[in-house]
């Protein structure tokens, strides 16, 4: 054999030993490990290299003795035999299981990209109709605020002039009706009030201005003003305060109107002359303040929604028309407060408890 054939013997044998380490490098990964025919490639190619390294050896005789075999038959079966007969044939059934699984994960991968294009499209389509939702929520932010605004200056100015023409001397019918038109004027102007105090808070604008306020005091007197005299005793009221006075620092006037809507609520949702227990307790650093009823109630799915603005509450006032915004309300002035709200109830007709906590003032 020439020289050129030796060279030529000696660069393919090294060809399939890279091939060969190619192949085992790959094979550290598990994914590749896992397709269909890829054992069978790499048993067909380390055969092949065995049969050149056993075919070089006839070219250099000194490498005969690292051979037990030897120059013989066997070494000759060996490897036209086993390295590579038995190599081509299964690297030709290695190949006829693994390029199909190559097309198939071919086909899957152009799936997957046509699904994460449908996807894609999905997310920007619903990202433009979040924006479209928050300019909307903007939009009817504005147009709330704008309108409540407007609505100051001709609701005072009809309070005034009705309060004007109730001092006056009437007959028992016109003063009947001035009083329906007074009363709804009431309600327009209380309505106004919780929609721009609604609009502060959305907003980040409602401004607290805090001072020490002993709460068992201000409960007292939100409950006097609420249901002490003859004409508004139509629920009995019960009031458990702790034994030592509890401070906290808060806005005096948002906390009033705290009081006053959790008490009106209880009151609009429970039958005339049941009982109303507010209690006052302390809590480590927090003072727990809770109002129940044992009124309509609530299942789990209204407590979830309970505090939101205008909830989808199916819950019949007994007492007169709901707003819809005082525990929304409430909600964003316990948290200005940096305390938290919620409610509690055993279910519909067993009544309900609203809770909420605040940061004890310990100077």
């Amino acid at each position: 054999m020439s020289n050129v054939d030796i060279v030529l013997e000696i660069a393919r044998a090294l060809l399939g030993g890279l091939i060969f380490l190619y192949l085992m490098r790959h094979n550290e990964n598990e994914l590749i490990r896992k397709q269909k025919g890829w054992r069978l490639l790499l048993l067909g190619f380390g055969l092949i290299f065995f049969g050149m390294l056993i075919d070089i050896t006839d070219n250099f005789e000194a490498l005969n003795k690292f051979i037990l075999i030897g120059d013989t038959d066997t070494q000759a079966f060996l490897e036209k035999v086993v390295g590579y007969l038995f190599g081509f044939f299964f690297l030709m059934i290695g190949f006829n299981n693994f390029i199909p699984t190559i097309i198939e994960n071919e086909s899957l991968r152009n799936t997957l990209t046509d699904l994460n294009e449908v996807l894609a499209d999905k997310v920007k389509n619903e990202q433009k109709r979040v924006e479209r939702a928050l300019e909307l929520i903007q939009l009817k932010t504005r147009f709330v605020s704008s309108a409540a605004h407007e609505l100051r200056t001709p609701l005072t100015s009809m309070k005034g002039y009705l309060e004007m023409a109730l001092d006056e001397e009437l007959s028992p019918r016109v003063r009947e009706y001035l009083e329906v038109a007074a009363r709804n004027t009431d309600r327009l102007e209380a309505l106004t009030d919780d929609l721009l105090d609604q609009q502060r808070l959305e907003g980040g604008k409602m401004v607290l201005t805090k001072v020490s306020v002993v709460l068992g005091t201000l409960i007292s007197e939100v409950v006097e003003e609420m249901f002490g005299g003859p004409a508004v005793q139509k629920h009995r009221i019960s009031l458990s305060l702790p034994d030592e006075p509890v401070s906290v620092m808060g806005d005096r006037l948002r906390l009033t109107q705290l009081f006053v809507n959790l008490l009106s609520n209880a009151s609009k949702f429970s039958l005339e002359d049941s009982m109303i227990l507010v209690k006052v307790e302390k809590q480590d650093s927090l003072v727990l303040v809770s109002v129940e009823d044992d009124g309509i109630g609530l299942s789990e799915e209204d407590i979830g929604m309970l505090f939101q603005p205008f909830p989808d509450i199916d819950r019949p006032v007994v007492t007169k028309q709901s707003v819809g915004l005082g525990l929304s309300i409430s909600k964003g002035i316990v948290k200005l407060h940096g305390g938290e709200i919620w409610a509690e109830s055993e279910g519909i007709g067993k009544g309900s408890r609203l809770i909420f906590t605040l940061p004890m003032d310990n100077e």
